[in-house]
């Protein structure tokens, strides 16, 4: 290199101080040339990622708005098919056994024994609530309206409180709903997975003190905690680890992921982690 030669030069006393700063001047002109080489290369990488982002981008739009309708149409026959006929804007799985509900995906979770219309499902409430949050996005990317998708958002969520139990301090599925009065007089006394989906869903305020009740639940040893991950049903619960016990009590990793981002992402600062600790 220029700067080795200048060395070796001045070593042999081949070489005068003006001679040695002129070197010293084109070791670092050499210098600044591969600077600017090499960030010129970087933007030019930058643009061309930019670029391919943008394209990308492109194509997902275009796909969106070419598949909105078959969506929408989708979105509007599981609305239609599984609302309650009790309860406007509120959800129950239909088809379901005494001691399946397939169509959850929480198969063997215990719900009340006998399938009636007069019952109402949390998750199934806070799946409606994403998805129709969910249709409010694609129709603003695919250039839709989405105040019906916004609005039925809103409606779902109000119907929220419908599934809080004061007697449990829990969010449960609804047993018994009365047709005549529309009033709601039993809930369910199984807790586990279902209980954790406002929260998995992010659908709760955190200075709600349903929250810090929902962080109790997660925490008892009695209830989901385990040092493997939460159970899927609570230690207490008569149906704890009984028949098939697919969903009541083992230990699922696509719900644990799911509350832990859902803490880490959305509810628990590190400032919020040492308040709870404390108390």
């Amino acid at each position: 290199s220029v700067e080795e030669s200048a060395s070796i030069i001045k070593s042999r006393g081949l070489i005068s101080a003006d001679h040695e700063h002129a070197a010293e001047e084109q070791t670092v002109d050499a210098s600044d040339e591969a600077g600017d080489l090499e960030t010129d290369e970087e933007a030019l990488a930058n643009e061309e990622a930019l670029l391919e982002a943008q394209e990308i981008k492109n194509q997902i739009d275009m796909f969106v708005a070419q598949s909105f309708d078959r969506v929408d149409q989708w979105y509007q026959w599981f609305k239609k098919s599984q609302r309650s006929p009790l309860f406007a804007d509120a959800f129950l799985w239909q088809g379901r056994t005494p001691n399946h509900t397939m169509a959850s995906g929480l198969d063997d979770y215990p719900r009340t024994h006998v399938p009636t219309a007069q019952e109402l499902h949390l998750d199934l409430q806070c799946w409606m609530i994403f998805a129709s949050q969910l249709m409010t996005d694609l129709a603003v990317t695919a250039q839709r309206d989405p105040t019906p998708y916004r609005t039925d958002a809103s409606n779902f969520l109000n119907r929220l409180d419908l599934f809080w139990s004061n007697e449990a301090k829990l969010y449960s599925d609804v047993a018994v709903v009365n047709r005549e009065s529309r009033v709601i007089e039993r809930f369910t006394h199984h807790h586990g997975y279902v209980t954790l989906f406002p929260l998995l869903m992010r659908l709760l305020d955190v200075n709600s003190p349903r929250f810090k009740t929902m962080l109790l639940f997660i925490s008892d040893p009695n209830a989901l905690w385990t040092e493997f991950g939460l159970r899927s049903l609570s230690a207490s619960d008569p149906f704890y680890l009984q028949d098939e016990n697919y969903w009541r009590g083992s230990i699922w990793i696509n719900i644990n992921y799911m509350t832990l981002a859902a803490l880490h992402s959305h509810y628990l600062s590190p400032q919020m982690i040492h308040q709870y600790a404390d108390e």
